[in-house]
């Protein structure tokens, strides 16, 4: 049993790895996948690390195998990034997960494939409750491109299910990656941009995601 992290080498990459390393989950090689890896992350004989640029022709086929049961894709291009880079952010973050499902949707074996979202994907007025049936109403190219991701994971769920395929979608906020390192994140541009203009920042509501309401402990 293979698992696959694309995005390995990021924040989330990493504590994902080293959670999948410290559970019981039964697995013979843990394979992170990413453009940079950092130098020392694991002495686990499980652990196999590849430098590699994913939507380059030809490298899909040597990294989803038919030992590969399990692909968890967070590679992405994200938010102001994908704003400032219009290409490259529907290159990464749409063109590569299709690449994905489809190299996944060629191996004869059942694939699980876990696709990292992001609450990007909503935007306006919200209910009090978001849940699964909350429509989509991303207001930027990187909300879009998730938003796009998630209807394109369903549509091949729903045309593979008799393949046993399992996908899920999960929807993040932001993680902190470098405390050094400039933010590519647009709402913390947004924010940045307010201190700087001295003006205090917009009064929002407190909006449930996930269908379980907010309560104060």
């Amino acid at each position: 049993m293979q698992i696959i992290i694309t995005g390995g080498g990021g924040f989330l990459g990493q504590k994902l790895a080293s959670a999948l390393l410290n559970s019981s989950l039964a697995f013979n090689e843990l394979l992170l996948v990413d453009l940079k890896m950092p130098a020392r992350l694991s002495d686990s004989p499980r652990l196999r690390c590849m430098e590699a640029d994913l939507t380059q022709p030809g490298v899909l086929e040597n990294v989803i195998t038919a030992n590969t049961s399990v692909v968890y894709h967070l590679a992405a291009i994200v938010s102001s990034h994908a704003e400032d880079d219009f290409d490259l952010g529907w290159k990464v973050n749409l063109d590569l997960t299709r690449q994905l499902l489809e190299a996944c949707r060629r191996q004869p074996q059942k694939i699980r494939f876990v696709f990292s979202s992001s609450l990007a994907v909503y935007g306006g007025t919200l209910p009090e409750c978001v849940t699964d049936t909350t429509a989509l109403t991303p207001r930027s190219s990187y909300g879009a491109q998730k938003a796009a991701c998630e209807l394109l994971v369903n549509d091949y769920t729903a045309k593979a299910m008799w393949m046993g395929w399992r996908c899920v979608c999960r929807r993040s906020v932001f993680a902190r990656v470098n405390q050094t390192a400039p933010l590519l994140l647009l709402s913390a541009r947004l924010f940045v941009n307010r201190c700087r203009a001295r003006r205090p920042s917009a009064r929002y509501r407190k909006v449930c995601v996930c269908g379980f309401p907010a309560r104060r402990r």
